[in-house]
């Protein structure tokens, strides 16, 4: 038997949105949560036939419905709709049923309580769908499951919008862990190369070693061995060379990096096979960036690609594979020779910039500086503000975040999204209210691809990355040799007036502290 590492709580609902005309006092069920069934207190709420209501539990949360009952009248088992959404506009329509339901005709029992859904959401609509009897509703309580890993990592400063920011991508890695890590509290519920990369970049300075960031990895290098493919996509695999290597800079985990033996070298022999055997896929290839249009960045995959062989070489040096080191950097070599660094969108300027291979001055220049909000994507949010900074344009990647994440949390967001084109802010109404006339509906109307409409996730894992440029920038602390061996710190207050930060070490929790007019910071190391 294996046992779930997560654990259950209910969550109150804290305001009731939407009611039936003719419905009382549904305000009843707020702040009621855990509660056991019961026939001899008050029946709760009496909702009657085809009456309905939309409940708000605060803040976005990965679990499901506890729905408990009373009597009824007359007694018997009743009959349910019940509708989960990120939003007040998806509870309120037909959600998505893509890799968990949404909506559910569910039977509730007299006397009793129903569990129902596995999901992320925010808001719960329940409606009776019989035509005679009244459902008599005790509790309506969000049945969360968290996986208890406690965060080390932490970020206060003068600006409570950068505060923010922090706290809401810290909540959403949290519920992305279910209990692996997820593309999704709601969808993609799959682990995936290219966004666990970016998770590892936010966990790493979140937790001090959370152990599904290993589960993760092993489940996709198992699940990838026979076809040599993660994902079934070709861009994916370099993500695994990167993951480790990120993985590696944070913990210098060498019992866990030898385990890894057998994997490097399948997918080392199948990241260097592609450019051996057909280098125009390489050169011409495309990564997937779903900030641009047509989900796929030009040229961008031959610097992903080039990054992908510096950490296929730094792992294959730890572990003593002098063979395929040899072989990569005969491959890095002739890649650099013949590599194309034109017509480069944002997200590939940025992987070129971090692969060394792009003058970030230029890069920011001829690509980032141009329309420098358009086709952005919090996929590759965390690339561009470390291209801004390579750049000497820090002050530019910190209002960018500003502007972009700012634009979801004063839409009511809650966690951050898979996707937010900062077009659709303009106009938009708040997703934690009913579509107004004259605002667009942000949720059901935008999107495209796989995340068109409603199915698109508003709780996305590679959002969370901001955490680990807020660290390394702000507070200033990275690894000056893997595992912090050697620590460097390098504080820039910006635009603020102090900060305070907390940083995860294999050593111990590392603490950095900065007031305007202090020449010095204050650090404490670990213990």
């Amino acid at each position: 038997m294996k046992l779930d590492p997560r654990r259950l709580s209910y969550r109150a609902p804290e305001r009731v949105v939407w009611k039936s005309a003719t419905l009382k006092n549904p305000e009843w069920l707020l702040g009621r949560a855990g509660e056991f069934q019961t026939i001899w207190k008050d029946p709760g709420v009496k909702l009657g036939p085809g009456e309905g209501f939309l409940l708000d539990y605060g803040m976005e949360v990965a679990g499901g419905l506890r729905l408990v009952t009373s009597l009824n009248a007359p007694m018997g088992p009743g009959k349910v709709r019940v509708r989960f959404g990120e939003s007040v506009s998806e509870a309120m329509a037909t959600p998505n049923q893509d890799h968990a339901i949404h909506d559910f005709e569910l039977t509730v029992p007299a006397m009793g309580e129903s569990h129902v859904g596995n999901t992320g959401f925010r808001f719960i609509r329940i409606d009776n769908l019989s035509k005679k009897q009244t459902l008599e509703i005790r509790e309506c309580s969000a049945a969360v499951w968290e996986r208890p890993v406690p965060r080390v990592g932490s970020f206060r400063c003068s600006d409570e919008l950068l505060n923010q920011i922090w706290d809401t991508c810290a909540r959403t890695l949290d519920l992305c862990v279910a209990p692996m890590l997820t593309d999704g509290a709601k969808r993609d519920r799959l682990v995936w190369m290219g966004d666990l990369y970016n998770e590892i970049r936010a966990a790493g300075v979140l937790y001090r070693k959370h152990p599904a960031i290993s589960e993760s990895l092993d489940y996709l290098r198992d699940e990838a061995m026979g076809t040599g493919l993660f994902n079934g996509l070709v861009p994916y695999t370099p993500y695994w060379f990167l993951s480790h290597a990120e993985y590696y800079r944070y913990f210098a985990d060498m019992n866990y990096l030898r385990r890894q033996r057998q994997g490097y070298r399948r997918y080392a022999d199948k990241l260097l096979s592609e450019f051996e055997q057909t280098p125009e896929q390489v050169l011409e290839g495309t990564i997937i960036d779903w900030g641009v249009k047509d989900g796929f960045a030009k040229h961008g995959y031959a610097p992903l690609y080039y990054i992908g062989l510096r950490d296929c070489i730094k792992m294959g040096t730890l572990l003593s594979e002098t063979e395929l080191v040899a072989r990569a950097q005969k491959v890095q070599k002739a890649l650099k020779k013949s590599i194309r660094l034109t017509g480069l969108d944002k997200s590939s300027a940025a992987f070129a910039v971090l692969a060394g291979l792009l003058d970030p001055a230029k890069a920011y220049r001829e690509v980032f500086a141009k329309k420098p909000t358009d086709t952005i994507s919090t996929f590759h949010m965390d690339n561009w503000m470390r291209a801004y900074t390579l750049a000497g344009h820090s002050d530019e990647a910190l209002a960018l975040l500003r502007k972009y994440y700012g634009g979801m949390l004063k839409l009511g967001a809650t966690t951050f999204w898979e996707q937010a084109d900062m077009d659709w802010f303009k106009g938009a109404g708040r997703i934690d209210e009913l579509p107004k006339p004259g605002k667009h509906d942000i949720h059901a109307e935008y999107g495209r691809r796989c995340f068109t409409g409603l199915r698109n996730s508003f709780c996305h894992g590679w959002a969370s990355t901001p955490i680990a440029w807020i660290m390394e920038n702000i507070a200033g602390v990275t690894p000056a040799v893997d595992g912090y061996e050697e620590i460097r710190i390098q504080p820039n207050l910006f635009d603020l007036e102090w900060f305070e930060a907390t940083c995860p070490t294999p050593f111990g929790p590392l603490k950095v502290a900065q007031k305007k007019g202090q020449k010095e910071p204050e650090i404490t190391l670990p213990q």
